[in-house]
């Protein structure tokens, strides 16, 4: 990896008002309201959205990089990049943002074959899920499995004191499949999964034990839960059926059918609340459900939008903060829900508010949000702040601002 030069050039917008196409609806299905529905606003809309900074994507050999996803320490973010199409390209930038969320980019490297396609952060430890055709011969220091020469691996940087690269050395390790596709860590474990003939793995935070594998057809994605316990999500490729399984001490202790995502090498994503797991299913949409009951709480469909073809409009990724619910929808865009109750205060139904109109054509392939902010991977537009103001919540927010930066990566 190679650090660039000036990094001025990369901020691209100034303050805007995003509206909220409250027009843009999803079919929802809930189990309080088992009939198909397309719900509009039952009340009024109160929270405004404004793009207060947006950060170009790199370019390396001459291609522009897609955004693929993000993660929020305190004011900063980590945002990783891959090159669409098969060739092997990425970066990750470090982004410091002030408390009105005007961002700076402090650091950035660039990867001539390797893609980088999803990232996590925890101390000043940067994991990186990575694939390269390269990586079938590289002479990694470890590698896991016997299958492990297809091209995923998992990258691990330390930064310095201010969270920017300090030197080039990064510790890679080679898993079994094509492609690492999510990361996580905690104070203790790195949780990782890698796709198509891969699984979850979970590895010490030096990378130098894989303490356990689980193999998973099409693994998608992996977040904690609980004490040695993980929530995986495989995909509905391959004639199977698209689940979250819950694996503790490396055994799969339950599993919940969810459908959908059923593209083959696309990006879903699942994150943890408590016992609620929402989980982007693609194609499939989003879907909610209790982990401890194995009840789904609210299905919400991918949208269809006139122009763009249902392969470019999928649910890619999911966030919650409070009681509103944001999706990644690809070149849909971002749509924003208002859950009855906030999200681990065990929700029961969804109201689908709008789409946030930030532009078609730029893919919205990763979302967080921290309170009174919302952070996109929005691929070749690469990333974007958007802040949320919703009088009701203000005297909640304030105290909130700061997340620990040294935090199981939960954002």
């Amino acid at each position: 990896m190679t650090a660039s030069g000036d990094l001025s050039s990369r901020i691209a917008a100034k303050k805007t008002t995003v509206p909220l196409d409250t027009t843009a609806t999803l079919s929802v299905k809930s189990t309080h309201a088992p009939k198909t529905i397309t719900q509009e606003p039952k009340f009024a809309v109160k929270e405004t959205y404004t793009l207060v900074g947006a950060v170009n994507a790199p370019v390396v050999d001459g291609a522009t990089l897609g955004a693929t996803g993000v993660t929020i320490r305190g004011d900063y973010a980590f945002v990783s990049y891959n090159a669409p199409g098969a060739t092997a390209k990425g970066a990750v930038q470090i982004i410091q943002f002030d408390s009105n969320g005007t961002p700076t980019v402090i650091s950035e490297v660039l990867f001539k074959s390797r893609d980088v396609n999803a990232i996590t952060v925890c101390g000043n430890d940067l994991y990186l899920a990575l694939a390269s055709p390269d990586l079938a011969n590289a002479e990694s220091p470890l590698t896991f499995g016997t299958g492990a020469t297809k091209g995923a691996a998992l990258g691990k940087v330390t930064l310095d004191s201010q969270k920017k690269f300090s030197s080039s050395n990064m510790t890679e390790v080679i898993l079994e499949s094509y492609a690492a596709n999510s990361i996580r860590c905690s104070d203790t474990e790195v949780i990782a999964t890698d796709g198509n003939t891969g699984g979850l793995s979970v590895l010490d935070r030096n990378l130098a034990t894989r303490t356990s594998k689980k193999t998973f057809s099409d693994a998608r994605s992996a977040d904690f839960y609980g004490a040695s316990s993980y929530a995986a999500f495989y995909g509905g490729t391959g004639g199977q059926t698209a689940a979250i399984s819950v694996v503790k001490s490396g055994a799969v202790s339950s599993t919940l059918t969810t459908n959908g995502a059923t593209i083959a090498e696309s990006k879903s994503v699942v994150e943890v609340t408590g016992d609620m797991a929402v989980v982007a299913l693609n194609d499939g949409g989003v879907k909610m459900a209790n982990l401890s009951t194995g009840a789904t709480i609210f299905s919400l469909a991918a949208p269809s939008v006139s122009g763009l073809s249902a392969s470019v409009t999928v649910s890619n990724s999911v966030s919650a903060c409070k009681d509103l619910l944001y999706i990644a929808n690809g070149e849909a865009g971002v749509y924003v829900g208002k859950m009855d109750k906030k999200i681990d205060q065990t929700p029961t139904s969804i109201t689908v508010l709008g789409r946030l109109d930030m532009g078609l054509k730029e893919s919205a392939n990763d979302i967080k949000c921290s309170n009174d902010k919302v952070f996109v991977a929005a691929g070749t537009g690469g990333f974007k702040i958007l802040t949320v103001k919703n009088t009701d919540y203000d005297a909640e927010i304030q105290p909130e601002k700061k997340t620990d930066e040294s935090s199981t990566d939960k954002n």
